[in-house]
């Protein structure tokens, strides 16, 4: 047997999503969970402003790990911290760079990294507007680098299950509706990122994206629809003081199965408990009680009959999307079938239809092109 694929990490930010992502890596490592063909190494941490978040990010990982009895001393013990991102794209360890910086800043380190030859995986939403997610998509096929949307939701096995049941098997009949809501209270703290124009704050990039995902999943993506882009309708309620999108709702039609998505989101409310995501069909339906991001488990009722089903998914599941990445490295596929940027592009590019629809502005130069 041939020993696994070893893929070496770069983390752009120490804020808590990278927290969790390396976490994840090294307090689930693949062999515990029965993963064999690919292992994850971090080799550098950069935060965009000290070398010494980029220390506290170790160090909270080492206690996190002591907590749950498990010593990643010695995988951490070699790390590189910088100060800058830029230190970690000149890094020769790095083959592939993690980025979860605000968003506004998702495309000009996605660039960053790019343009130093690195694979990159970069957490939603992707860019702020279709234009950049054009740019980075034609970059790295000219370079020949993997780039990929971090939409962790559609690694799930719980969402790989469900898609074959629902599109192979058919197993609720025809998909008819679709309503996914992932709102999540957020305190009106105005200087907060999410509230923050400048950092393309608001509820539907930061959250109302993963609404969508569910939408793309079961209706743009039904063989029924062939691929077909949606009839987009939305609303949005503004916060009047920073002028943020802080409730919105879509609407979609795809138009090759007449199937029928709403999707929400809110930063005034949390969703409550058993209403994230509801799949109708013509024998029956799908509910994922929580979360849109996170699926735990799905509960499908056939014909009067209900059963739940539930994947172990130890931490928090980020490794999911890290092995697939792995894998694609190692078997130089630069663009992910499981995640496509086609597909990114094509709800980034309803997102922009939203945004227009209720004049959801970012500055200028959030939304330029770099060169």
């Amino acid at each position: 047997m041939s020993s696994p694929f070893n893929i070496k990490w770069g983390i752009f930010n120490t804020g808590n999503i990278s927290e969790s992502f390396v976490q994840d890596l090294l307090l689930y490592p693949p062999h515990t969970r029965g993963v064999t063909d690919v292992t994850h190494t971090v080799v550098a941490i950069g935060s965009g402003t000290s070398k010494a978040k980029a220390q506290a990010l170790i160090d909270t990982t080492i206690a996190t790990g002591d907590a749950k009895n498990v010593d990643v001393r010695d995988q951490l013990k070699n790390v590189k911290t910088y100060g800058s991102y830029e230190e970690v794209v000149k890094d020769e360890n790095v083959d592939v760079v993690y980025i979860s910086t605000p968003n506004a800043l998702h495309y000009s380190c996605c660039l960053l990294a790019l343009n130093n030859n690195k694979h990159v995986l970069l957490e939603k939403p992707f860019t702020a507007n279709t234009a950049q997610a054009v740019h980075l998509s034609i970059l790295a096929k000219q370079k020949n680098l993997f780039l990929m949307e971090a939409v962790w939701t559609k690694f799930f096995p719980q969402v790989l299950d469900l898609q074959k049941r629902l599109f192979e098997d058919r197993a609720i009949g025809k998909i008819r509706r679709i309503s996914a809501d992932l709102s999540r209270f957020a305190a009106t703290d105005l200087t907060h990122k999410k509230y923050m124009p400048s950092l393309a704050g608001g509820t539907l990039l930061n959250q109302g994206m993963y609404a969508l995902t569910w939408a793309f999943l079961f209706g743009y993506r039904d063989p029924e629809n062939q691929h077909q882009l949606p009839i987009v309708r939305s609303i949005a309620v503004k916060n009047p003081q920073v002028d943020v999108d802080q409730s919105v709702g879509v609407f979609l039609v795809f138009p090759g199965s007449n199937t029928l998505c709403v999707a929400t989101s809110s930063m005034d409310i949390t969703t409550a408990s058993g209403h994230s995501v509801l799949i109708e069909g013509d024998r029956g339906f799908v509910e994922i009680p929580r979360s849109a991001n996170r699926p735990e488990y799905y509960k499908i009722t056939i014909d009067g009959k209900t059963e739940t089903v539930n994947f172990d998914v130890p931490g928090y599941g980020f490794y999911l999307e890290a092995d697939s990445t792995a894998r694609c490295i190692r078997d130089k596929i630069i663009d992910n079938p499981l995640c496509p940027l086609k597909e990114t592009i094509e709800l980034t590019s309803v997102m922009d239809q939203v945004r227009q629809q209720n004049g959801i502005r970012f500055p200028t130069d959030v939304e330029d092109l770099i060169y």
